[in-house]
């Protein structure tokens, strides 16, 4: 249903250090801009004015008072951004600068939101305009996962995994690094501990075993003293029926996890493998 609101596109690439945001306005105008990824923008000093103000190089084109309540963190600094004038390109900021800010010291305006928001928050004030004045269609793109992947980063998640299959992702589809070395390697797995849950579903997805939570809650509270803060819950036969799945999930985040990943959320693929891979 049409809103009334003029109806913007925006589309989003999110790398591992700088998130690129493209928008196309209803008249068709092209607004670009670009952000830190850690959600924060990025400046230079070109000279100190006063004792809590900067005057930045470019000037950066940012919209009055749009980084107003951002924070600057230099060092053991942490400073709030009380006011930003673009005529002059000056920053007044809430308290003394410390004394290791100086011309030409490149800074980070934390804005404490998600890169693709304060992209489109960015091209909008340029635009004069709020996400609460247009209706919008977004496209976001992003290497993150990628990144983390070939930087061997993250936090590896632990695996909730029905019964009887703990080595599921280390046996793998018995895939060589190297076809013909005598002795083979295997590729390292993603997740960290494993836990077997007891619960079943036949291949029609109907329940043979209900999972049992009176065991499980234990355990997942074992872990998360250990300082785990990931789980990653993967059943057989899930894609057809992942309400085991879904039960795990609510019941892990009660208990204290913060990120809870259901395989068949993330693709509902009839092969176990590949699903919880991915």
């Amino acid at each position: 249903m049409s809103t009334g609101l003029p109806k913007w596109s925006f589309f989003v690439d999110t790398g591992g250090t700088f998130t690129d945001c493209f928008a196309r306005s209803p008249e068709g105008t092209i607004h670009r801009a670009k952000v830190l990824s850690r959600g924060s923008l990025s400046a230079r000093i070109s000279k100190i004015s006063g004792p809590n103000r900067l005057v930045l190089e470019g000037p950066p084109g940012w919209p009055e008072g749009f980084p107003v309540g951002f924070r600057l963190i230099h060092e053991s600094a942490e400073l709030q951004v009380n006011g930003w004038l673009p005529a002059s390109a000056e920053l007044v900021l809430s308290g003394a600068l410390p004394a290791t800010l100086k011309t030409g010291t490149a800074i980070e305006l934390l804005s404490g939101e998600e890169a693709p928001i304060l992209g489109q928050r960015l091209l909008l004030a340029r635009a004069g305009l709020s996400h609460a004045e247009i209706s919008a269609s977004m496209r976001l793109a992003t290497t993150r996962c990628t990144n983390a992947l070939l930087e061997g980063a993250g936090e590896p998640p632990v695996f909730f995994v029905t019964q009887g299959f703990p080595d599921l992702l280390e046996i793998g589809d018995q895939r060589r690094l190297g076809l013909f070395d005598l002795v083979p390697r295997k590729r390292p797995v993603l997740h960290g501990p494993v836990v077997e849950v007891c619960e079943r579903l036949d291949h029609e997805g109907k329940v043979l075993q209900s999972p049992d939570l009176s065991i499980l809650e234990p355990i997942a509270r074992e872990l998360l003293e250990l300082g785990n803060r990931v789980a990653v819950v993967s059943f057989l036969h899930s894609y057809i029926n992942d309400a085991h799945e879904q039960e795990v999930a609510r019941s892990l985040k009660d208990w204290g996890f913060p990120t809870v990943i259901c395989s068949a959320e993330i693709r509902r693929f009839r092969k176990w493998l590949p699903r919880s891979e991915s």
